[in-house]
């Protein structure tokens, strides 16, 4: 129930279940049920109560707080001075949705979010390649764990206007019918959402847009309005600053809000406040890192993290041992330096080979581990350790990893506390693009 937008229990059903759900449904039977159905499908958006529900981190403001975006419903506008950061905080909040499994779209007019292909369940269109027509693009959106960016940096500017003309209204027919993307993502804002025809480009009333301009002030008044956070980088342009107080319901505070925004450094941003902070405060703070900017080559996948809620989490007799992994590279430690009983329970329900598959995405690896835990339970493998190690290197391109001999006749009860860890100190020499997973197999 917690993976659920919505947890809902039947009060007729588990005690335990309904201590967790969001909902409990009253009633007797699966009438309630489908009853229940019938109205959530009557409503396109979730209620403004369950908006809130999980949230993104941003950054931490000057006395440590926390600075949080809602992931469901609401639209972003991030802004700023050319080359201040907008993109980057814009990528901060795309990956983070990307590792809770959010279907995103992202229109990329100048080829600065290409580097999300190396997040789990994300692909390239465009580029070099035509743009998608609508058709290659329904088909690459229909599965809710993966994600689109598209690439149109090889496009003229008037191409480009054109392909959004078609590709905007694409992407509201379809998130009207199947609900994916769950967010779509439009940089360089102010080219396409400027003029009249803004309704028939943008579904302002579902909302779930995240746009990205470093001219504010020339959006439509509409899409000015329908904006519901703003995050704002470097800003030293009088009238965007003047653009940001209006839009806040603040124009009196433009000046001190401009002595603000013209000081900040590329790592930190502003948010604003919205028109429901009757405070009116501005937080300056600075912003989290980046995952995606470190993975450069197929070696660094191993070091993306996951978000804490999906790390592994090691246990033994039904009981956590303390130990965690969030990435790759802390499975590969645990595995080195644990002796196999401790792993029984893992390797008896397939445990690792569902983390790699449900969180990573990646199925091609996901195999290949199940294999080796069909292999240890049937007592075929019992170097399974070594074994697992050795495939998610051998997947990842290490070869110089692979060459470490290590000892056969080192204790099953006892790891080895003198060995180290396989991937330490390991000098990548392969760089490749990751091979992402076929959906549709």
């Amino acid at each position: 129930l917690e993976v659920c937008e919505i947890g809902v229990a039947v009060a007729w059903g588990s005690e335990a279940l309904k201590a967790v759900a969001d909902e409990v449904l009253e009633g007797t039977g699966p009438s309630a049920v489908a009853d229940y159905i019938r109205r959530a499908a009557t409503s396109p958006s979730l209620s403004p109560r369950r908006v809130g529900r999980r949230r993104l981190l941003l950054g931490h403001d000057v006395d440590g707080g926390p600075i949080e975006l809602a992931v469901r419903g609401g639209n972003v506008l991030v802004a700023g001075d050319p080359r201040s950061g907008k993109s980057w905080a814009a990528g901060l909040i795309c990956e983070q949705l990307i590792f809770y499994r959010y279907c995103i779209c992202v229109v990329d007019p100048e080829g600065d979010y290409t580097g999300l292909e190396l997040l789990p369940g994300v692909v390239i269109l465009g580029g070099d390649d035509p743009p998608p027509r609508a058709r290659e693009l329904i088909r690459a959106l229909r599965h809710p764990d993966m994600s689109v960016v598209i690439d149109l940096s090889r496009l003229g500017h008037v191409e480009k206007l054109e392909y959004m003309q078609s590709l905007l209204p694409t992407l509201t027919m379809l998130r009207r019918r199947t609900g994916l993307p769950h967010r779509i993502v439009v940089d360089e804002a102010h080219y396409f959402l400027s003029g009249p025809d803004v309704h028939e480009l943008l579904d302002i009333e579902l909302g779930g847009y995240t746009l990205i301009t470093y001219q504010a002030a020339n959006l439509h008044p509409d899409v000015q309005a329908a904006n519901e956070t703003t995050i704002v980088t470097l800003a030293t342009d009088p009238r965007e600053v003047q653009a940001f107080a209006r839009m806040s319901g603040r124009p009196e505070r433009h000046e001190e809000w401009a002595a603000i925004l013209g000081q900040l450094d590329l790592a930190e941003a502003a948010v604003l406040p919205a028109g429901h902070d009757a405070a009116g405060r501005l937080r300056r703070f600075k912003l989290v890192p980046r995952l995606s900017s470190h993975v450069r080559h197929r070696e660094k996948y191993l070091d993306v993290p996951v978000p804490h809620g999906r790390a592994f989490v090691f246990s033994g007799d039904g009981k956590p041992s303390g130990r965690r992994a969030s990435t790759l590279k802390e499975l590969l430690d645990v595995l080195a330096a644990t002796p196999v009983k401790a792993l029984d329970g893992h390797l008896q329900r397939s445990d690792f080979s569902r983390w790699i598959a449900d969180v990573f995405g990646d199925h091609f690896l996901a195999s290949q581990v199940w294999k080796l835990e069909e292999q240890y339970r049937v007592g075929w493998a019992v170097d399974v350790n070594d074994r697992l190690v050795g495939a998610i290197l051998e997947r990842y391109d290490l070869p110089d990893v692979l060459s470490v001999h290590w000892s056969s006749n080192r204790s099953q009860d006892q790891p080895d506390t003198n060995r180290p860890s396989p991937i330490a100190d390991v000098q990548p020499r392969v760089t490749c693009q990751l091979v992402h997973r076929n959906t549709s197999t």
